[in-house]
């Protein structure tokens, strides 16, 4: 039955399918799949962003992480931001102040602010003696560091590139269902950070379903 299957198969394969398309259709078909390839063309060392960029653009040289001198902020707006890269992405032992000056030495990265951009959009710049990343609220910065956090490779390096993002959809949500399995607040806690990290921004807990209760969470 199953060589039968086999052989009926690549028969209905050759005859009715190959009968019924010419072979214009399938370079069509081909092109297509091509051309929706072409922006998740990247080199293969660099590294899986998610979720994809809109823009991206791959540099020659990498950044390194470790030998950051200084972070500026151009807006106390980003001032947060900023601490937030020091604690949990920079993660060094050396001192890195914050500063203000237009005269920005290498081996820095800065926080700039860019009106134009939208809300939750952001643009990060990264060249083997700097970072930039522009946006116009805190909300764009923290999907900039997201990117940064994820483009860091094993030697704490950062291969240059260009990124231009923003949200595809305005809901990005996370559902937990603690009224039919109890998870515990550092679990919970745990799994909001995972959210922070792939850029989801709407966090339903689902505290009861009738007959169930679990205020322990």
């Amino acid at each position: 039955i199953k060589n039968s299957l086999h052989t009926f198969t690549e028969e209905y394969i050759d005859i009715k399918f190959m009968k019924s398309y010419s072979p214009p259709f399938f370079l069509s078909l081909l092109a297509l799949i091509a051309f929706f390839m072409l922006p998740l063309a990247v080199p293969a060392q660099f590294p899986a962003l998610i979720p994809q960029p809109s823009f991206l653009k791959v540099n020659d040289g990498f950044f390194p992480l470790n030998d950051i001198q200084a972070i500026y902020i151009e807006s106390e707006l980003f001032r947060d931001n900023a601490a937030y890269l020091k604690k949990e992405i920079l993660r060094t032992d050396h001192a890195i102040d914050f500063e203000k000056s237009n005269d920005k030495k290498s081996f820095s990265i800065a926080f700039e602010r860019e009106d134009t951009l939208g809300k939750e959009q952001y643009a990060l710049s990264v060249s083997p003696n700097s970072i930039t990343i522009k946006a116009s609220h805190p909300f764009g910065c923290t999907y900039a560091l997201q990117t940064l956090r994820q483009l860091i490779t094993d030697n704490r390096t950062i291969p240059s590139c260009d990124i231009v993002d923003k949200p595809a959809y305005p809901i990005r949500g996370y559902m937990v269902d603690v009224g039919r399995n109890y998870l515990s607040p550092a679990l919970i806690k745990q799994q909001l950070d995972v959210m922070a990290q792939y850029k989801l921004n709407v966090f339903h807990m689902h505290l009861t379903e009738n007959i169930a209760w679990r205020i322990q969470s």
